[in-house]
């Protein structure tokens, strides 16, 4: 029977994590960065003949117009050449410059009811009248997430944003894809940035000079801006340099502070007008101006989403020569931002970055101004649009080879347009010709971008949707089940064969996709054979659910009648905790607000348990270590002063050392007496557990000790971390094998000495076969009955060495300065299950009521995992995972990822795993309490638990229901708390806030909440193995007596 039991929670767990993989299928889309570089040799170097005339580039006499002329005769070569530069490229990056910011319609007047920031950058306008065959203006089309950062990557590596990228919007961690940057400098270009520190960080050491500037104050207009046009024109005045960025935020910050309606951004707008006039007035005729607005915003101001408004922005253009004029279709009035990139790269004379998507806008080229160039300006156009062309094809190849995220058929029709287009490009000798051409050619890249945006950028609606529904109704229907039907039905339903029918019938919706999948019906086998089982399975849970509608419908009546107060404060509780979480300043506070709603209910069960004057010390044995945990907290960069009040606390200090020793110190000790005293501790088998917890926490501090010492021993210190996991993995092991800690004592003629004899043990049972068999013995046979020690808290005490284990090892990868927060989790639940063993002690009637664990203390235990994610110094943002923890043990050389994964997985989701492993003792405590304590009240239950743990041997079904019941509605719990993520996460999928708050909550309680059911199943399998063993060792011991 408990084996069914875990085969549905097994199944429970595949529906919530497959519902959860669905939605973050469509929502969390993914792109590996590459590391690769387009390279292209100068043109000085090429040869003079065409390149299969064994002609030597260091010919003398060969002048560099032969040079040039020969890059037109062999586009196809291997060997590709860099051609010259047309001019110097100054960029003004105007922080969400919209489109109609610096659009005005020049054929009309403006209308007078036309909006206030309407015609507020004359200098754009003015320059088209002028000089239409030098200026261009367009809508510059961002790819969302419409943040800085991710539009920052656009406008330098021609790439397009995933989460991947999006996730560190505001940790700004360095680019290592190629982009327009790193090739200039590379190429013996410089580069100056003015304004937006963001650049800075992207690309650290890149800058001939730098005026980096922090942007985070979204509320201050003025200060950068004023910065840089400060300094502004004296950079203009250098010779020095090949690029220039000036990165001005007021608008922006304008924006997210006033919306664009206000008379401040009208202020602003003056402003940036002034500074594109005096720029355009200082450019010598070398020099082409960029004036892009990274993103758009919408009406109230903010960005981050797709809508038009937000995608939308401006570029401007404007150069001392003519700028080509092809035909219409080769002339558009929209671009896409990623068209930036090479574009640009062909003015400054540099090959296109290696993952460029973007296509070289024509009308965007300047005519050359130089007589020494022996080509016409359609040539060099050609040159450079093939160029284009080769890198898009030969990025899109490679990375086609790395991942299977591309359908086949449409990369082998993107390799023979390429080859089409190959064949054609030899044989182009007009302008006419070449636009015929070029038509073709743009698009072709167009085609692999629409591609690319498919996979990368656009949000998977119909994933969601599935995913989001999926889990909703398992956990609808899961809940019904497990609260709404009795526990004693619990057998009556798994012994029966809807479990077999139901894994059958996934079985044929699997065999049914990959039947699909063979005949080509289906692309996607993974996310079909997912929708398809959760299909199956949320109807046979339906079917469950219907097949039982009265008795679930009777009991839920009789559950409104008690009117539990207890029980509707944690449903409060649950819906407050979850429904907060579509707010973002709540996931910022969470784990302030989880505290207070953990000790509300303790308060509220400690008031409402009729035995106040017991719980109120267990109360404030629990609230002291948490209280203590908020020194181990870490603050989140929305947290102001609080946050960079703790930047600078990295070190780990002497005093952190004593702490953490003296926490693992406290650990082993109190938990050596209570298995010494409940006697678990007596048998020969034990010994490892009598040693092996003092020995690993002793070589963990030896570590610490060694890692912090100032002298070169890491290699010991990495020595000791390795020991340290052996000795709790051969610990764990051995427990899973042998996981009874129990001693029976030889017969009294035997003469024996026992470990502990010295020591007193309150519970010494002389387990008699009576128990087992009713019949009454005869004295003779009475004389001869086993003694056990450790029969009475056989179950718990496997559960306790267990969580010793984990507790040492999640220290050991948590350091010295949050080691003593997981050990303060370890006191919190200690107390809360000793409070919570106590209260139902005292309300049972009897003992199925005893192991009914009610909500209450199933919301008390999640609140409990949830908090200490934050108390163990964690925070829902990318920024804040510690990746050190990827080091321990390992000095930073990995034969296999998943080594440092699983300890990165150690660090931050350890609370959630230990509490996950401790569901059974949520069960089992007032076994173990009654057992060392006795009574703890003078009113004495109607439920006689005298002989301990050895009642629920006795009361199997019972016991398996019980902890399947609790198991099961503790990860509900967490599920519930999942889907409300996933559907914050798509409600605000166009918030400013979504990639920096709302996106990584969901990914990080995604990976807590699979944590969560992998501890959990742990312990059930745990428990069954006990349980089989104890039936193993009570059948041996009928046999012997």
């Amino acid at each position: 029977m408990g084996v069914r039991y875990g085969l549905f929670m097994l199944w429970i767990s595949y529906l919530v994590c497959g519902g959860a993989l669905l939605f973050g299928r469509g929502f969390l889309l993914s792109r590996e960065a590459r590391v690769e570089r387009t390279k292209c040799q100068p043109y000085q170097h090429i040869p003079c003949g065409p390149l299969e005339s064994g002609h030597s580039g260091s010919e003398h006499g060969c002048t560099p117009r032969q040079r040039l002329a020969s890059l037109a005769l062999d586009l196809n070569s291997s060997n590709r050449a860099c051609p010259p530069a047309r001019a110097k490229v100054v960029v003004l990056l105007i922080d969400a410059l919209r489109f109609d910011f610096a659009w005005t319609n020049l054929d009309s007047e403006p209308e007078p009811d036309a909006p206030s920031y309407t015609n507020r950058l004359p200098a754009i306008t003015r320059m088209l009248r002028q000089q239409p065959k030098r200026s261009r203006l367009y809508q510059f089309i961002a790819d969302p997430p419409t943040t800085t950062l991710q539009r920052l990557k656009g406008l330098t590596t021609g790439s397009l944003p995933t989460f991947i990228d999006v996730g560190s919007n505001f940790a700004t961690p360095e680019i290592n894809e190629d982009n327009l940057i790193d090739q200039l400098v590379s190429h013996g270009g410089k580069a100056v940035l003015l304004g937006d520190d963001t650049w800075a960080q992207l690309y650290p050491k890149r800058w001939l000079r730098s005026l980096a500037l922090p942007s985070f104050n979204t509320w201050d207009l003025d200060t950068v801006d004023n910065a840089v046009k400060a300094r502004l024109p004296e950079e203009l005045e250098k010779k020095d340099w090949q690029l220039l960025v000036a990165h001005f935020l007021g608008v922006d910050h304008c924006g997210h502070r006033y919306g664009p309606l206000h008379s401040e951004m009208v202020r602003k707008l003056t402003e940036m007008n002034q500074v594109i006039e005096d720029t355009l007035q200082t450019l010598d005729n070398d020099t082409v101006l960029f004036v892009i607005g990274d993103h758009g915003m919408t009406i109230t101001g903010d960005h981050g989403g797709e809508t038009d408004a937000e995608v939308t922005a401006a570029m401007f253009m404007y150069s001392p020569y003519d700028l080509m004029s092809p035909p219409e279709l080769l002339s558009p009035r929209t671009v896409r931002q990623v068209d930036f990139v090479p574009t640009v790269s062909s003015i400054l004379g540099l090959p296109p970055p290696y993952s460029n998507l973007g296509a070289i806008i024509l009308n965007s080229l300047p005519f050359s101004g130089d007589s020494n160039i022996p080509f016409n300006d359609w040539q060099f156009a050609l040159i450079n649009l093939w160029a284009n062309v080769k890198q898009v094809t030969k990025y899109i190849q490679h990375y086609s080879l790395i991942s299977d995220q591309f359908p086949i058929e449409k990369i082998d029709s993107i390799e023979k347009k390429f080859i089409i287009l190959s064949h054609r490009v030899q044989s182009i000798y007009n302008e006419r010709a070449f636009y015929s051409f070029a038509t073709d050619a743009r698009e072709f890249l167009i085609d692999v971008r629409s591609m690319c945006q498919e996979v990368w950028i656009q949000f998977d609606s119909f994933s969601m949707s599935r995913g989001l529904l999926m889990i909703f109704l398992t956990i609808f229907f899961c809940y019904m089940i497990v609260d709404g039907i009795p526990p004693e039905r619990f057998p009556e339903i798994f012994q029966s064969s809807y479990l077999l029918y139901s894994y059958g019938a996934m079985f044929f919706a699997v065999l049914f996709s990959v039947g699909c999948y063979y005949f080509s019906l289906i692309e996607r086998l993974g996310l079909t054979i997912l929708f398809s089982t959760g299909v199956v399975s949320v109807f046979m849970l339906s079917m469950l659910v219907i097949q039982n509608w009265e008795v679930i419908s009777q009991n839920w009546y009789e559950t409104t009648r008690r009117k539990d107060w207890v029980d509707l404060s944690a449903r409060a509780s649950l819906a407050f905790s979850t429904c907060a979480l579509f707010s973002n300043s709540y996931i910022v506070e969470e784990g302030a607000v989880l505290s207070y709603l953990l000790l509300s209910l303790l308060v509220v069960l400690s008031y409402s348990s009729g035995i106040p004057k017991i719980l109120y010390p267990l109360l404030i044995c629990t609230a002291t270590p948490l209280a203590a945990s908020r020194f181990y907290k870490v603050c989140r960069e929305e947290q102001g002063e609080c946050y960079y009040k703790n930047e600078d606390t990295g070190q780990t200090s002497p005093m952190h050392l004593v702490t953490g020793l003296a926490s693992l110190a406290l650990l082993v000790i109190l938990t050596r007496l209570w298995l010494r005293s409940c006697g678990n501790l007596v048998s020969h088998d034990a010994i490892l557990w009598r040693y092996a917890p003092t020995v690993a926490a002793v070589c963990t501090g030896g570590y610490w000790v060694a890692s912090w010492s100032p002298h070169k021993v890491s290699w010991r210190a990495d020595s000791i971390a390795r020991l340290v996991f052996g000795i709790l993995a051969v610990s764990i092991i051995v427990l899973i094998i042998k996981p009874l800690s129990i001693f029976v004592l030889p017969k009294q003629n035997d003469s024996v000495s026992v470990y502990g004899q010295d020591n007193i043990v309150p519970q010494l049972f002389n387990q008699m076969k009576g128990l087992f068999n009713k019949h009454s013995l005869n004295n003779k046979r009475q004389a001869n009955t086993p003694v056990v020690y450790g029969l009475a808290t056989v179950y718990s005490a496997a559960f306790v060495m267990l969580t010793v284990c984990v507790t040492l090892l999640i220290s050991l990868v948590l350091g010295a300065r949050s080691a003593p927060s997981i050990i303060l989790l370890f006191a919190t639940g200690a107390s809360m299950l000793a409070m919570l063993a106590v209260n139902r002690y005292h309300t049972s009637t009897s003992l199925a009521q005893l192991l009914t664990v009610d909500n209450c203390s199933i919301q008390c235990w999640v609140l409990l995992s949830v908090y200490y994610f934050y108390g163990t110094g964690h925070q829902a943002a990318l920024s804040s995972i510690q990746w050190g923890a990827a080091f321990v043990g390992t000095g930073g050389h990995f034969t296999f990822n998943a080594v440092p994964a699983i300890l990165v997985i150690a660090n931050t989701f350890g609370a959630q795993f230990l509490a996950g492993l401790c569901i059974p003792l949520l069960v089992l405590a007032p076994f173990p309490m009654f057992v060392m304590w006795g009574h703890p009240s003078r009113h004495s239950s109607k439920v006689d638990i005298q002989r301990g743990e050895l009642m629920l041997y006795e009361r199997e079904t019972m016991l398996m229901a019980a902890m399947f019941s609790t198991s099961t509605k503790y990860i509900l719990f967490h599920s519930v708390r999942m889907f409300v993520c996933m559907l914050a996460a798509t409600v605000h999928c166009r918030h400013l806030m979504v990639w920096k708050i709302f996106a990584p909550k969901m990914i990080f309680e995604g990976i807590s909440l699979m944590i969560t059911l992998i501890a959990v199943l742990i312990s059930y399998f745990i428990l069954l193995r006990i349980h089989s063993r104890l039936s193993v060792f009570i059948a041996k011991l009928n046999r012997e007596s």
